[in-house]
């Protein structure tokens, strides 16, 4: 009995060690996911998927409509300014990560502001 007990507490603790493996493996590259700039192209298409260390995974970019500021032209007392460069319009994207794991997939949210043509 003794041994039963302890081949089982065995067994479970191996199989959590392999979920934990699992676990740690997909946060990493949803890490190295959330880490990347996102292209205008990617952003215009609303994401991108592909495969990353063997994982399934998913990017899903959505607008968030939030208020912005106009960004102010600086401008010196008493001197001429130059011709402005026209100032970059950043948007708030809602990026959702999704890794595909052994029993299931693991789920990240952000807001990201991001440069817009």
């Amino acid at each position: 009995m003794l041994g039963l007990a302890i081949q089982r507490g065995l067994v479970q603790s191996r199989l959590g060690w392999l979920w934990i493996d699992d676990r740690i493996a997909a946060e990493r590259v949803a890490r190295s996911l959330l880490a990347q700039p996102v292209s205008l192209t990617q952003a215009r298409e609303g994401g991108w998927t592909g495969t990353a260390d063997g994982r399934r995974f998913a990017v899903r970019l959505s607008p968030v409509n939030l208020p912005l500021p106009e960004p102010e032209p600086a401008a010196r007392p008493g001197a001429q300014a130059p011709a402005p460069a026209p100032p970059i319009r950043w948007v708030p994207l809602r990026l959702r990560i999704e890794v595909a794991t052994a029993r299931g997939s693991l789920s990240l949210e952000t807001i990201r502001l991001c440069p817009f043509e």
